[in-house]
């Protein structure tokens, strides 16, 4: 295999410096990458790629677990004139999984997000990447075994266009506005603990609970939050404290263009001074559109904003 990765060690007795082979990895023609490596003791390989693109094209759409069944066959089969099988597809083993759950129609999901910020998972890390008109874009819930991501589509599709790409990223970001997606990876282990063992047990594993279970009681992801009035009141006076030179009433049109999603009307790096000036008050758009709204939280049975009632 063209590409190897080596350790170095010192025979400390005699002083010989020899090298140990640690993995090797090549991309196949047909578009997998094979990996080689002995991390559990004894030499392996592993096949990676992703059944999403490999059906679409890219991930919008996630795979069915019948897909993925399906597609390991196929790739099983491809791949039969280069290696030798030590078993049927059917009995390779899952090293990692990804789950997708889609909340659609959600408003404001920058500020969502930030707000579900503050609460913590359960034994995780708690990490927060910024959307560039504020708020947040990804929240992550990692840990050693398992990762819990949510995140806002449209904006992952909007930071994306550029380029020779940017016309099929703003279709994307348009066809998904509104959409924040739940994504859990599990790693060998932790899917071994829950039933995913070989690829025949995808059909079999109650998939869909798994990953409600860890939304809700690993990552918290379906706290209760809120998008009081206060914080629109907070993030105002906040702005005209700072006397900005008059610059308040564009700030506040500032963030509407960017909550309804329309291009700014002044020149991009004016539009990133006012996005600023808006951060540093404690303001996003969300705010703006969830100024009345009540207490929220994500349902996952719904995939959807669910009001909470008071009291």
């Amino acid at each position: 295999m063209p590409r190897q990765r080596v350790r170095r060690e010192v025979d400390l007795a005699t002083g010989e410096v020899f090298e140990v082979q640690t993995s090797a990895e090549f991309w196949l023609p047909e578009g997998y990458r094979l990996r080689a490596d002995t991390r559990r003791g004894g030499p392996e390989a592993r096949v990676e790629f992703s059944v999403p693109r490999m059906l679409h094209g890219d991930n919008r759409l996630p795979a069915s677990p019948e897909d993925v069944v399906r597609v390991v066959q196929k790739v099983h089969s491809d791949l039969s004139n280069r290696l030798t099988w030590m078993c049927p597809a059917e009995d390779l083993e899952v090293v990692r999984v990804d789950l997708a759950r889609d909340f659609e129609a959600v408003d404001g999901a920058a500020a969502l997000l930030r707000d579900l910020f503050d609460e913590r998972g359960l034994r995780s890390g708690n990490v927060a990447y910024g959307a560039p008109s504020g708020g947040v874009q990804t929240l992550e819930r990692p840990t050693t075994r398992w990762r819990g991501r949510l995140y806002d589509r449209h904006a992952h599709y909007m930071h994306k266009a550029r380029g020779q790409a940017r016309d099929e990223m703003l279709a994307l970001a348009a066809a998904d506005r509104g959409v924040v997606r739940f994504e859990l990876e599990l790693k060998g282990e932790e899917a071994r603990r829950r039933g995913i063992d070989r690829v025949t047990d995808l059909l079999t594993a109650p998939l869909r609970a798994v990953a409600e279970e860890y939304f809700y009681g690993r990552c918290r992801f379906g706290r209760v939050v809120a998008g009081p009035r206060l914080q629109l009141q907070a993030g105002l006076d906040a702005l005209l404290a700072a006397k900005l030179k008059g610059k308040t009433t564009a700030i506040i049109g500032q963030l509407l263009l960017d909550a309804y999603g329309f291009e700014p009307t002044a020149h991009a790096k004016t539009a990133d001074e006012y996005r600023g000036h808006a951060t540093r008050a404690g303001l996003t758009p969300g705010d703006l559109l969830r100024a009345d709204r009540r207490a929220v939280r994500l349902d996952f049975a719904r995939g959807t904003v669910v009001p909470v009632p008071s009291g």
